[in-house]
């Protein structure tokens, strides 16, 4: 593995899947000034709240190979394990990352856990297992607020 952080700002990134964890990807996505297109044929309400909100576009359908054509950036996000696997597959013909949902074994990166304080981040990978990162970035910001809270009061 090897951990780095992308500039998203400006890019085009796919998002297959509209539930809860697109929800909070493409959430994420939106801050980070990415041009997020959604293909689903529902979406959860968090999803269509960024949609009504035009912070991203939705394409009310399922997903087709020609979708990973204009995608610098693609995370798969369903509940199918076969459209998972084709999205994946699209995406290495095409040479595109993606990130596949519950799947890291199909993804060619996955994003790490992180927190975020005062302009200084930690990014926590626990080789695919989500729940550990969670934790353990949890416990990194606790550490990060306290170190911060530390100097400036030292």
């Amino acid at each position: 593995m090897l951990p780095f952080t992308l500039q998203c700002e400006n890019r085009p990134v796919l998002v297959v899947g509209g539930g809860q964890v697109a929800a909070r990807r493409c959430r994420g996505l939106v801050e980070a000034g990415a041009l997020v297109t959604v293909v689903a044929p529902e979406l959860s309400p968090g999803v269509l709240a960024l949609a009504q909100a035009g912070r991203l576009t939705w394409v009310q359908r399922g997903f087709s190979v020609k979708d990973v054509d204009a995608a610098w950036l693609v995370f798969a996000l369903t509940d199918s394990v076969t459209v998972q696997a084709e999205v994946a597959k699209a995406c290495e013909a095409k040479k595109t990352w993606c990130s596949v949902g519950g799947q890291p074994a199909l993804s060619s990166f996955w994003s790490m856990a992180h927190t975020e304080h005062e302009g200084v981040t930690v990014a926590v990978s626990a080789g695919g297992r989500p729940r550990l990162a969670k934790r353990l970035k949890e416990k990194a910001g606790e550490w990060l607020r306290a170190q911060s809270t530390e100097i400036e009061g030292g």
